[in-house]
């Protein structure tokens, strides 16, 4: 088996990363927190979060919205 027992391999995608940091976004201190701790973190350093029982995502209607391609409302994200 592959590195990721259970997913397969399907087509790939170019990724385009932003260069946006949370420096350049004003406010929202506490949304930005959540996001480093329940996403970002996590991500980053697996066993970490792992030795506490913990894995990466918050499960909040945003991010299942993100991770299907749409927005909080559902609709499809716009281009």
């Amino acid at each position: 088996m592959g590195e990721h027992p259970g997913l397969e391999a399907g087509p790939t995608a170019e990724v385009e990363r932003s260069r946006v940091t949370f420096a350049d976004v004003a406010g929202m201190e506490g949304v930005k927190e959540a996001l480093r701790m329940k996403l970002l973190l996590p991500a980053q350093q697996p066993e970490l979060f792992a030795a506490y029982g913990k894995r990466a995502g918050g499960g909040g209607a945003a991010v299942r919205a993100a991770r299907r391609g749409q927005d909080a409302s559902g609709a499809g994200r716009r281009r």
